[in-house]
């Protein structure tokens, strides 16, 4: 078994060099000769690690196994396993740079939008934290020795600081038992039994069930398109490991089929798939066009989770902006009233 080479290419490499590929092979170049032709515009790290991987592929190994070795994301590389199988590898490889197009988009602009006002509350927690240890205990210690009683309103500050430290500590220890339950329990179960476990955190699952939805669509509306069966397919499916969800749910539902329960209705009782997808499934075999519904509702899928991706940014941005000056007003607060009271007593 040959070695997995140390990685070296980045997701928007990944992407272009995908992109570049499929542009080859459409304009009559082979595999081999296209790998060759891009693997002369790549960097020296990147040729050593590409040249090594057209040799595998010259020796028989399959290309979704060259890029598995590369370290590309295990999504492109499962649409590529499939191309195997639906024989049509420039799509494929359009389809693989498109999603990681898609990804590296959505990435940045969370980032984008999202960097500077966590910079800036975690700035303001640390200002808390030290007004909190520092000058709240030394106010403290002066209304003592001046046998002044502070005010409500300085109380009601001061008690804030306590109550926000205790909420950092409490949240820490969240954490810290999030993780352990991680990497002892969680990591060990299945894919379905994971997606059980996250489903309760309907925010995160409803984003989860949307790209499994995209996923099992557009592969499937490819396996289709190429003359396998619905069976045929789903056996495709089980035997790639890229993608796990779609592995453990085509094993799952081939046992149905065998019983006599249609693909529809088993996605219809799913909860691990959108909610339309049973209508779309239904519709299709109902026009023989089934490859094709998939595909639009693959699509309509990606566009979805785009807009939800947007929204949900836009709403959390000014909400932590909100916060973040709300946190600023009680640091200003808790340092200038007690002064304004103690200069009064004076």
């Amino acid at each position: 078994m040959k070695k997995r080479t140390s990685k070296a290419w980045s997701k928007k490499e990944q992407a272009e060099f995908l992109s570049k590929l499929a542009q080859l092979i459409q304009a009559g170049y082979t595999l081999v000769e296209a790998l060759t032709m891009v693997n002369i515009q790549l960097s020296k790290k990147q040729q050593q690690r590409l040249t090594p991987g057209i040799q595998w592929l010259l020796e028989g190994e399959p290309f979704y196994v060259v890029l598995e070795r590369l370290h590309f994301q295990r999504e492109a590389v499962a649409i590529l396993c499939f191309s195997e199988k639906h024989g049509s590898l420039a799509r494929a490889l359009e389809q693989s740079a498109r999603f990681l197009e898609r990804k590296i988009m959505q990435i940045d602009t969370f980032k984008r939008m999202l960097r500077y006002p966590i910079f800036l509350m975690f700035t303001v927690f640390v200002v808390l934290i030290i007004v909190q240890q520092m000058i709240v205990p030394q106010f403290s210690l002066l209304y003592s020795s001046m046998n002044t009683s502070m005010s409500w309103l300085i109380q009601g500050m001061f008690g804030l600081f306590q109550f926000l430290h205790a909420l950092l500590l409490m949240i820490g220890c969240i954490c810290i038992c999030l993780f352990g339950y991680y990497e002892l329990f969680f990591k060990k179960k299945s894919t379905l039994e994971k997606l059980k476990v996250i489903s309760r955190l309907p925010v995160v699952f409803k984003g989860v069930q949307l790209m499994h939805t995209y996923l099992f669509s557009l592969q499937l509306s490819g396996l289709l398109q190429a003359g396998l069966s619905i069976y045929e397919s789903l056996q495709a499916f089980k035997q790639q490991t890229y993608l796990p969800f779609l592995q453990e749910m085509s094993e799952q539902m081939i046992g149905e089929l065998r019983k006599g329960e249609s693909m529809e209705h088993q996605i219809s009782r799913s909860p691990f798939f959108e909610r339309h997808f049973a209508a779309v499934i239904k519709h299709g075999e109902a026009s023989g066009m089934l490859a094709r519904e998939m595909y639009t509702y693959s699509q309509f899928l990606l566009e979805n989770a785009e807009l939800k991706i947007e929204k949900w940014v836009s709403w959390l941005q000014p909400v932590i902006y909100g916060l973040t000056a709300f946190l600023i007003l009680i640091v200003y607060l808790s340092i200038l009233l007690p002064m304004y009271q103690l200069m009064e007593q004076v």
